[in-house]
């Protein structure tokens, strides 16, 4: 005789109703899925959620460290210079090509923030397949570490796109196109996070507030 299933009590609090992780049913492009009723249904919601971490340790790399309002900072400052100094429009590509660093992170931030969709390069390819990867996405422009910029721009020493780039050689940015990312992305007090807020595609509406989930 099969025995019943039995619930796990600690599942049972977080995902029954009321629970921290309870569960509803709404429709996604048209077929009903369950999902987290507190959960963000938006990178916005999600943002905004990180963003309530406040001083607390986000980033460790080597030497440093960056709490989640120093990165939201860094990206509020990109993200401004991206929209009104290199026109990045929501859907626009931007190619992120860089190794496994801080700055991947508010460049990320700082591009969705904006409705850009970020064009994530291989950091180990050569510089022919690199410059490929961005021309095939049709990038508006690119966000690279001084590593990958030197293989890049052994390729194609003359892209057409604008570059901003981390740790760079100001000798090696062209006065008016190209752009250090250092620069761009220093915080600046009168500028705040404010992430595009376009709904998930198909997501058909429903009562739930964005990024209201309760964090512990």
């Amino acid at each position: 005789m099969q025995r019943p299933n039995i619930r796990d009590p600690l599942a049972e609090r977080m995902l029954g109703p009321g629970g921290s992780h309870s569960l509803v049913t709404v429709e996604v492009a048209g077929h009903p899925q369950q999902v987290f009723e507190g959960a963000a249904r938006n990178l916005a919601g999600l943002y905004r959620q990180g963003m309530a971490f406040g001083e607390r340790l986000m980033v460790v790399q080597d030497d440093l460290r960056w709490t989640y309002a120093e990165v939201f900072a860094q990206a509020a400052a990109l993200a401004d210079a991206l929209r009104n100094r290199f026109g990045v429009a929501p859907g626009d590509r931007v190619a992120v090509v860089m190794g496994n660093r801080a700055e991947w992170i508010v460049s990320v931030l700082a591009i969705t923030a904006v409705g850009g969709v970020a064009a994530l390069v291989n950091s180990r390819g050569v510089g022919e397949e690199m410059v490929r990867a961005v021309a095939t996405a049709d990038c508006k422009l690119a966000i690279l570490d001084a590593e990958r910029d030197r293989i890049l721009t052994g390729e194609l020493p003359d892209p057409v796109w604008p570059r901003i780039v981390v740790g760079a050689d100001a000798g090696s940015l062209r006065s008016g196109k190209d752009a250090d990312f250092g620069l761009l992305s220093a915080p600046r007090q009168e500028l705040a996070f404010e992430p595009d807020e376009r709904a998930p595609r198909g997501w058909r509406d429903h009562p739930v507030h964005l990024g209201n989930h309760r964090l512990s």
